[in-house]
Parts: C-alpha cells; structure tokens; sequence
C-alpha cells in the first residue's frame, strides 16, 4: 500500500509536469539537445537495472507496493508517455489501452530479449511496436 508521504509526493511530482509541459509550450517549447542535435536522455536505466527493479514490484488489488527503484521505473515509464504522447500532438496515443503495469511488463520483457538495452530504447520501441 502506499504511504501518504509517497502520494503527496507522487501528486506534486504529477503536478509539476503538467505544470512545466504547459509552460514548454507557452514558451515554444524546450528542446534539450547535444551538439550533434540528439536529445539528451536524462536518468536513463540499464535493463539490467530495470529487471532488478521490477523483481521487487508486488500488484495487489491495483496497489503497488516495491523498493525505491521499481518507484522510479514506474515515474520513468510514466514520464515517458506523458512527454511522448505531448509532443505527438494529433497523432494517436502509442500506450492506448495500457496502464503503466502494462507498459512495465513489456519493457521488461523487452530488456530480457535486450540485456544491453535501456529504459529509453525499450519505450522506443514500443512506440515503434505499437506503430502509432
């Protein structure tokens, strides 16, 4: 179950990307990109990291109960289709008819057959996968 402290502070962090997405908008948008013009990923996790985190996630009755790091895959994966689905305006939602356990058990299950990958390739292709 979760702790409130955790809600809270999930709600804030919820908050403030909503927040920031509507003033990258606002603004024209912000694009963090290196010299060579590819974005620049930040916190990006090894699969090895990924199934690690996910061994210690438990699903009971739609609450999620895990160590620190299956609470930042959860944030990550999240994150992830929140910023994809923003700036893939008027195209269909890639994670349509997934929860984000979804979308977790299938980036692990990517990471397994792609034990060199990430976090970041992995949601990549599922975004290819899905073909939107």
């Amino acid at each position: 179950m979760i702790k409130n402290a955790t809600k809270r502070i999930l709600v804030l962090f919820g908050v403030a990307a909503i927040i920031l997405s509507g003033l990258a908008d606002l603004f024209g948008g912000a694009e963090a990109a290196d010299s060579s013009g590819a974005y620049v990923i930040v916190n990006d996790r090894t699969c090895g990291e990924i199934i690690s985190a996910h061994k210690t996630i438990k699903l009971t009755d739609q609450q999620m109960t895990g160590n620190d790091h299956a609470w930042i895959l959860m944030g990550w994966v999240s994150g992830y289709a929140t910023a994809a689905n923003n700036f893939k305006r008027g195209k269909q939602d890639p994670f349509s008819g997934m929860t984000p356990n979804d979308m977790i058990s299938w980036v692990v299950t990517w990471c397994r057959a792609n034990p060199d990958g990430s976090i970041e390739l992995a949601m990549e292709a599922l975004i290819k996968k899905r073909g939107k």
